[in-house]
């Protein structure tokens, strides 16, 4: 035991465990302990290590547009006006930045500390309802959000969370849904499975793509930009859901259906115990 911790202190390798025979003495516990807080750290430094490297690729875009920004705005003096555009254009991307800083904390802070959201009994008819009451208001490009909610169904969650994961797939249909369409959200159960479901009427999204939509920073901007230019976003939306989704022992699917549009698709187990409350 001192001679593993001796090597995993004076070195970088949070892989190394402690290797003793099958027993249960205090020494054997002591041993266990002490590979699972090694196995957090390694989960954390990986998470760390990942951050660093997401957040690097996907800020050097728009801070090169500052930059250059910045540069040809130098270059020479320029008209009121076209010191106006130029700061117009460094506020824009330095939003996006900071859009991207934001959500790229939540996506970690769920990831490592999955402990600061807590289970309770919840009405999840009357989160969905009053999610989707909410968002109607919006009416973003036209677009008119319709939900059929079924009533009394109870879930054991985290209200923040399941809220954020509805909030996203709804704003993800505004994102993409075609000007003067619609978007419809459904809350049903059968059985002992509930099913929340958003669906849009845009362009939906290329068959090779479908896989990787729930992938970190993954934009499917060819099959789901509009006609009038690209949809903004980070990437991070569905990827939170889909992490939302599994930590409630749930999963989440994409499908497209022939006549347009996509339907993304929450199913989570609701069981005897949740049914009581």
């Amino acid at each position: 035991m001192e001679q593993a911790a001796t090597r995993i202190s004076g070195g970088t390798d949070l892989g190394e465990r402690i290797l003793l025979d099958k027993g249960d003495d205090e020494l054997h516990r002591l041993a266990n302990a002490y590979n699972a807080m090694l196995e957090r750290l390694e989960k954390s430094f990986e998470a760390e290590k990942r951050f660093t490297s997401d957040a690097s690729h996907e800020l050097r875009t728009p801070m090169s547009v500052i930059m250059a920004q910045v540069e040809l705005t130098l270059d020479k003096d320029r008209t009121p006006e076209e010191y106006r555009n130029a700061l117009r254009v460094i506020r824009r991307q330095g939003g996006r930045m900071n859009s991207l800083i934001n959500s790229m904390l939540d996506y970690t802070r769920l990831e490592q500390s999955a402990e600061r959201y807590p289970f309770t009994p919840l009405n999840l008819s009357e989160i969905c309802e009053s999610i989707s009451a909410d968002m109607k208001l919006i009416r973003r490009n036209n677009i008119e959000l319709q939900y059929d909610i079924a009533a009394g169904i109870f879930i054991n969650g985290n209200k923040l969370l399941l809220e954020r994961a509805l909030q996203n797939l709804i704003d993800n249909a505004y994102k993409y849904g075609k000007e003067n369409g619609h978007i419809f959200v459904r809350l049903k159960k059968n059985e002992n499975i509930i099913s929340l479901s958003v669906k849009d009427d845009g362009n939906g999204i290329a068959e090779d793509d479908r896989e990787l939509v729930f992938d970190r920073f993954f934009r499917s901007d060819k099959s789901r930009s509009r006609e009038n230019g690209a949809v903004s976003g980070n990437g991070l939306g569905l990827s939170m859901v889909k992490k939302i989704a599994e930590m409630h022992g749930g999963s989440i699917k994409l499908e497209c259906p022939k006549d347009g549009g996509c339907v993304f698709t929450i199913s989570l187990l609701s069981t005897s115990s949740m049914q009581k409350h």
